[in-house]
């Protein structure tokens, strides 16, 4: 019998986050989470709060300025702010 997750062991995800697949993909692996509207951030598992961007989301919140917002966010929000790429940032250069 497996013990019951822990709050630091569980995987919070913020509530508009349900469209990466990343939910569907973490879930498939057990890995227990729980769904809030967070304010910074978009999951959160012990000190850890991670900023998910795609590679094309990154050059464009580089572009509009919304990533050094984002990234303040996180690091006044968190004692392991953490910003996570998800795809080939190489490719971005030669759109």
């Amino acid at each position: 019998m497996n013990p019951a997750p822990t709050t630091a062991s569980v995987l919070t995800v913020d509530s508009r986050e349900t469209r990466s697949g990343m939910l569907t993909m973490l879930r498939t692996m057990g890995v227990p989470t729980a769904m809030e509207e967070m304010p910074a951030g978009d999951y959160r598992i012990g000190p850890y709060l991670i900023e998910r961007k795609t590679s094309a989301d990154l050059a464009a919140s580089i572009l509009d300025g919304r990533l050094f917002e984002q990234a303040e966010s996180i690091c006044t929000s968190a004692d392991r702010p953490m910003l996570l790429i998800e795809g080939d940032i190489t490719r971005i250069a030669s759109q």
